[in-house]
């Protein structure tokens, strides 16, 4: 099924000067460290705008390249919808929140991260790299922890002792009917 929201893109290239950020834009973002990674690895997505050029998505890659302030021209992807419209306003949330919804595998980014000769332009600085080792170590290390602490008790756990305060009436007509040494000490210990 194609539909206008599933139909391919068309990425253009426009002056920065005709783009202008959303004023209802919610979100706060590091422009210093967009800034850092454009010129470590440049642009490489678009920013969305509406069909008039306001932005819905990458308000600070857009003040990023202002910042640096040698970016005439950027890319974009112009949606037919209306800046002030429920359909941009959707967008623009939904490109923010989206983000914040994911997570990451802590082991594996601490993997990518180590593989890097240095950490510029991707967000992180050496001492993140530093903690999330020390967090994840910790963590695990807690594990195990927890693991020993566990067997420790399993070992050292003894059978509670059951007293037993009243038999339902039924019982005693059977206890009646047994004999034997075992069943005599059983009622002494009862009975006590």
């Amino acid at each position: 099924m194609t539909n206008r929201k599933t139909t391919g893109l068309t990425i253009e290239r426009v002056p920065w000067a005709d783009l202008k950020p959303h004023t209802a834009n919610a979100r706060n973002g590091d422009v210093d460290a967009i800034a850092e990674s454009v010129v470590e690895n440049g642009v490489y997505r678009p920013i969305v705008c509406a069909k008039d050029g306001t932005i819905l998505a990458g308000h600070h890659l857009y003040y990023a390249l202002g910042q640096l302030g040698d970016r005439p021209e950027v890319d974009i992807v112009r949606l037919d919808v209306d800046p002030g419209s429920t359909e941009a306003t959707k967008i623009m949330i939904a490109d923010n929140r989206t983000a914040d919804l994911g997570g990451y595998d802590d082991g594996l980014l601490l993997a990518l991260l180590q593989s890097l000769d240095d950490t510029a332009g991707t967000g992180y600085l050496e001492t993140d790299v530093t903690s999330l080792a020390d967090l994840l170590n910790h963590t695990a290390t807690d594990y195990d922890n927890q693991d020993t602490q566990l067997a420790d008790e399993v070992e050292r756990a003894t059978w509670p002792t059951i007293t037993i305060k009243e038999v339902p009436p039924d019982v005693f007509a059977i206890w009646d009917t047994l004999e034997g040494e075992p069943i005599d000490r059983l009622r002494n210990l009862l009975n006590t």
